[in-house]
Formats: structure tokens, sequence, C-alpha cells
């Protein structure tokens, strides 16, 4: 299963609990977009699942990274995530 992480001005968050409901739900929308999208994605060579990172200053800024156990899979994962 993916590992998905969020974080806003640098700090780490959890969009069930944020102070903000809107953003929360904003949020929770984008990662389990994400998740459907590449949640039972496993790396073909190591069997690993990707990290994906959600970052930005705040909701209108965000950008997508990706983490994983090799640059083919990391390209794979991206692939599927821009059709997002």
């Amino acid at each position: 299963m993916v590992n998905i992480g969020v974080e806003i001005n640098g700090k780490k968050v959890d969009a069930n609990n944020l102070e903000n409901e809107i953003e929360g739900a904003i949020l929770k929308e984008i990662t389990e977009s994400i998740g459907r999208k590449v949640g039972t994605m496993r790396c073909g060579v190591h069997g690993k699942s990707p990290i994906v990172t959600i970052k930005g200053s705040d909701l209108d800024q965000l950008t997508c990274s990706v983490d994983s156990c090799c640059d083919e899979f990391t390209q794979q994962v991206a692939r599927e995530l821009d059709s997002l």
C-alpha cells in the first residue's frame, strides 16, 4: 500500500486533524485520489510500494513527489499521478 505524506509550510499534517474542516476535506480528497490511483502499485522488481509526498505553502501551491526503491518504478508511479 502506498505511503502518502502531507507537508504544509514544512510541517507534517494529518488531513483528518486540521482545524479548518474545508482544508481538511480537500486534503483528504487529494490523498484518497492518490491512493485510488497508485495505492496497489508495487515495484515489479523489488516488490516495494511507493512513497508519495504532497508539499506546499498552502492548498493553492501543492506539489507531489514520488520516492521508491528504483528510478524505473518512481517514473512509473509519477506517470500514473500525472493523469490526476
